[in-house]
């Protein structure tokens, strides 16, 4: 990789007020403990991916952007901060999946078109979007995505839900574009009439013959279609423009034996005692001895975003070593009056407004209509890094009673003895009962002398006093990992696959030549 595109990506991630990660991550093969949570370092020329994983690469290194490969190099604007890539590793490097020279690189953009709504929520290509604080904003006036007007182009990277709404990662302002891109799953499809739809925008194919696909183009195919843009654009057009539609998945398949590391919503899971769940095309299995970070096993539901580590059993099949939350999980249930629920917008539980966001499964419809009296309600959420809360899922829990409150998550502020807080919220443990994760009864000194902040905690059978923001008495439990040292993945050298976010570049090669 050469100076030029450190030069230019220097300029990306200044605009973009991105810092870079300092603390140097174990690498591959060593045990597993809270080292292999800090930022991985870039020392060298090459890339990070979600912020733990940093990849070198050199003249033999290959680009594919877009389903498209080009020659040379990528520019920033192509592969900035936040950009959504896949990784295939050099075997013969000795590769591992959090280290080793890359020897493809798949650069992906999900959405390239215009803004089809921005209120009541944002979409693209009739996509809907949920845009955080860790959304890595690129040409937008004065970083306010309010001052974009619907018609606008976006370029859109991010993961896909099964519900063809996506997490953007990274959005960029285009001035002008030669082609629009919509990736996702097909929710009609007609061959006969050469007519189909991804999630609200319906599509025509006439006279395009789809690239690896079935016969019969169904529901549920993840494909991938450009066209030509159409001047002007109304929002729900059909797009009669197209020029390429190309079946898919959203994660290439690995090699089995292989070792992975990939990121992106869960899209398919079975209420317990089940041990798999599906993210995008791969299905993913856990087993008792599984190291999970940020949460837990009762945290995977659909939408909610995790990175897994682990070996290709078959190419959509992994056994997970280690799965990490993207974000921290919460879980909240309170009882709550209609007036703490807006309706598409968002609930608010001990005091915090949680936000609805596309990905948000409301089975018993809270979310979209409200409460019509008082119930027990539980919310599950993530936080971004700016701690705003987003609803995973919302459901009615039957009879309220004033002992049934219940919040899970990371604590803080901890006061051995007598209180920690868990999102803010005070949590009284001087009456309570203390369990160790594997649910045996412990004594308080045992559970404070095992707490450390950002271990994950519940607190169950609790009552709350709104006055001071506290929830007091009930058990006390934690949910989590202990960082105890686990076997990681060693000796990772057939062609590893590694997916997920850009998060780091190496700078030094711009100072080692003189930075202007």
């Amino acid at each position: 990789m050469k100076t030029r595109f450190f030069k230019q990506l220097l300029t990306t991630i200044a605009v973009g007020a991105i810092s870079i990660g300092s603390a140097q991550a174990a690498t591959a093969g060593a045990l597993i403990s809270a080292a292999d949570e800090q930022p991985m370092a870039r020392v060298g020329t090459g890339f990070g991916i979600n912020s733990f994983r940093g990849f070198n690469t050199n003249a033999a290194t290959q680009y594919v952007i877009d389903g498209a490969a080009i020659a040379g190099e990528p520019l920033p604007s192509q592969m900035g901060l936040g950009t959504r890539v896949n990784a295939l590793l050099d075997a013969s490097t000795n590769a591992t999946v959090t280290e080793g020279n890359a020897l493809t690189v798949f650069i992906d953009n999900a959405l390239i078109g215009p803004i089809s709504a921005i209120t009541p929520q944002f979409k693209v290509l009739g996509q809907a979007l949920t845009i955080t604080s860790d959304t890595v904003l690129v040409d937008i006036p004065a970083n306010n995505l309010s001052a974009l007007q619907v018609g606008q182009v976006l370029e859109v990277a991010g993961q896909i839900d099964a519900n063809n709404s996506f997490v953007a990662t990274r959005i960029a302002l285009k001035q002008s574009v030669n082609n629009w891109r919509l990736t996702g799953y097909l929710t009609a499809a007609n061959s006969g009439s050469s007519t189909a739809s991804i999630g609200s925008q319906a599509i025509s194919f006439t006279g395009i013959a789809p690239s690896d696909c079935p016969a019969t183009l169904i529901p549920g195919l993840y494909v991938e279609v450009r066209a030509t843009p159409i001047t002007p654009f109304a929002a729900n057009q059909l797009i009669n423009t197209v020029t390429r539609l190309h079946c898919g998945a959203p994660t290439p398949p690995g090699t089995p034996g292989a070792p992975a590391a990939v990121d992106g919503l869960v899209s398919a899971v079975t209420e317990p005692p089940a041990t798999e769940f599906k993210v995008n095309n791969l299905t993913i299995s856990y087993a008792p001895t599984t190291f999970f970070r940020n949460g837990n096993s009762e945290d995977i539901d659909l939408g909610v975003r995790v990175e897994v580590e682990g070996i290709y059993v078959d190419a959509s099949n992994i056994a997970a070593t280690k799965i990490r939350f993207i974000r921290p999980t919460q879980r909240f249930q309170a009882n709550l009056l209609p007036s703490d629920v807006v309706p598409n917008v968002s609930v608010t539980v001990f005091g915090k407004v949680i936000k609805f966001t596309p990905q948000t499964r409301d089975e018993d419809g809270i979310a979209a209509n409200g409460l019509s009296a008082l119930a027990a309600v539980e919310v599950r959420t993530y936080s971004d890094s700016a701690g705003n809360l987003y609803a995973t899922r919302i459901r009615d829990r039957g009879n309220i009673r004033p002992d049934r409150f219940k919040l899970a998550g990371a604590a803080g502020d901890i006061v051995v003895l007598t209180s920690f807080k868990i999102v803010g919220v005070n949590v009284n443990t001087g009456t309570s009962a203390f369990f160790n994760a594997s649910g045996q009864s412990i004594t308080p000194a045992a559970f404070y002398n095992e707490l450390t902040p950002e271990r994950m905690v519940e607190i169950s059978s609790a009552t709350y006093d709104a006055g001071s923001n506290t929830l007091s008495g009930g058990d006390v439990a934690f949910i989590d990992d202990v960082f105890a040292n686990r076997a990681g993945i060693a000796n990772a050298v057939n062609n590893a696959l590694v997916s997920g976010t850009l998060t780091e570049v190496a700078l030094d090669a711009v100072f080692a030549a003189g930075f202007e």
